[in-house]
């Protein structure tokens, strides 16, 4: 969500003349918590022509000089805030004002932003992505994988939703949230344990696959969703699909 702006209020306050020419000098201020605003685009005015430009610093001033006096106008400018346009100031030759701009912010909508990213040629042909947009089941991609930065095949597929990881003969092993059973897990369209009441002899779970060659995995409990190819007699229990990495 972006913040974007609507107009602005000012204060005028004429004084003393302490810069040789004419000059608006003043702050840019947040009109709800009164905090300065910094990097704000502010310009001297007259009708469409700029006269003058400054950025408002940490504090939020600004000084801006006109060559002539005259009748100016205020305008700004900010990432997050809605453009402010002061009310008419009349600039004295020889005179400086002090002004106070206040620009306020409120959220709006935007529309859903879309991240194209490169797809992997062998997920593509899996059918991968075609799921992952279905949302069949759920999904890790390779880059959630990496970004984890699990030791363990059992705490990678621990933050999924669904997924129980406890100890069982010694080891760890994976079960889906009200099953009393072991899920298939097939690894590059090769089913490496077949699931069921009985894991024997099947390979320890951290053995299945190296965890810096995982580039997605699949989630289906009960086997709802899973794609018909993998779906063997255990399929019941819940079916997990981990993909490696082809480059």
């Amino acid at each position: 969500m972006r913040l974007a702006t609507r107009c602005l209020l000012m204060l005028l306050i004429v004084v003393p003349a302490t810069l040789p020419a004419q000059s608006v000098r003043g702050r840019v201020i947040d009109a709800i918590t009164r905090q300065p605003v910094d990097a704000a685009a502010v310009r001297l005015v007259d009708g469409e022509r700029t006269v003058a430009t400054a950025t408002s610093d940490s504090a939020g001033r600004f000084l801006l000089t006109a060559r002539n006096g005259g009748r100016y106008r205020l305008a700004a400018t900010r990432l997050g805030y809605a453009d402010a346009l002061s009310t008419y100031l009349e600039l004295i030759a020889g005179e400086a004002v002090n002004a106070e701009l206040q620009m306020s912010s409120e959220a709006v909508k935007i529309a859903p932003l879309t991240l194209e990213t490169p797809r992997d040629r062998y997920l593509e042909s899996k059918g991968f992505y075609e799921r992952l947009r279905t949302g069949s089941g759920d999904f890790m991609s390779g880059e959630s994988v990496r970004k984890r930065n699990a030791f363990y095949l059992a705490d990678l597929l621990r933050g999924m939703r669904g997924v129980k990881i406890q100890r069982t003969n010694m080891r760890n092993e994976v079960y889906f949230t009200g099953t009393n059973c072991f899920p298939m897990i097939v690894l590059d369209g090769v089913t490496v344990r077949w699931g069921g009441k009985s894991l024997t002899p099947n390979t320890a779970l951290e053995d299945l696959v190296p965890m810096a060659h995982i580039d997605g995995i699949e989630v289906y409990r009960g086997g709802s969703g899973a794609p018909t190819e993998y779906i063997g007699p255990n399929a019941a229990c819940g079916v997990i699909l981990i993909w490696t990495r082809h480059k």
